[in-house]
């Protein structure tokens, strides 16, 4: 069950993407919700597009916090450390022992 959730997660996020790139955002942000909901809301990726999505829109305070969600969150893949890495740049973050983590990750 956790691996399906995971997979649903992943094909959500990635249908959330494409629906950004056509610009169609109320259908992108309805796909990453149904990301959230389909990991327990730790899917880091779409949490990050969303808040970038309600940035966009003109809700800077829910994407700020959306945003800090990602940052508190455990990073455990690589999509995850691309993730904190969007949402430090989106707050206009560089903190480097942060970048250490992710390049600890990667190695």
């Amino acid at each position: 069950q956790a691996l399906r959730d995971a997979r649903a997660s992943r094909v959500a996020t990635a249908e959330g993407l494409a629906l950004v790139a056509l610009g169609r955002r109320d259908e992108a942000r309805a796909a990453f919700a149904r990301a959230l909901a389909e990991r327990a809301a730790d899917s880091l990726s779409a949490r990050t597009a969303l808040a970038l999505l309600r940035e966009a829109r003109g809700d800077r305070e829910g994407a700020r916090e959306e945003l800090e969600r990602v940052l508190d969150a455990a990073p455990r893949t690589s999509d995850d450390w691309l993730a904190v890495g969007e949402a430090e740049r989106a707050l206009g973050r560089t903190e480097p022992q942060r970048f250490q983590g992710a390049l600890r990750a990667f190695d």
